[in-house]
């Protein structure tokens, strides 16, 4: 929908929205990570736990390569991600669960539950 017409235009145009000074209001979770961002003259709902933050601040958080310091209430970069343990064991069920579908072995473990231990006892 163009600018210009009807109810945005009315909304942008005629409201008086000072665009000299931009506030942004921003939500975060408790590792800094940013939940959700707000224009406090666009936005009717803005959740009481937002915080207000700089254009600045917004505009690197957008990039999502940055989370809230919650010590110091300003941007950092987010730290690399180092796989858990928990992680790696997954991944390396994934891996041989993949490995298991694509070999002939789960057909020759069904056969062998289907016709029993004396096919392959011989």
């Amino acid at each position: 929908m163009p600018l210009t017409s009807g109810f945005y235009y009315a909304k942008f145009r005629g409201w008086g929205i000072d665009w000299g000074v931009i506030r942004y209001k921003a939500a975060f979770d408790l590792q800094g990570n940013r939940l959700a961002s707000y224009h406090t003259d666009i936005h009717t709902y803005i959740p009481p736990e937002a915080i207000e933050i700089s254009e600045e601040d917004q505009n690197l958080y957008a990039t999502n390569d940055y989370i809230r310091d919650m010590t110091t209430g300003k941007p950092v970069e987010k730290p690399a991600y180092v796989p858990t343990t928990e992680d790696k064991i997954i991944a390396i069920r994934r891996q041989r669960d993949k490995l298991l579908t694509e070999s002939d072995w789960t057909d020759t473990l069904s056969a062998k539950s289907r016709l029993g231990d004396d096919l392959y006892n011989a």
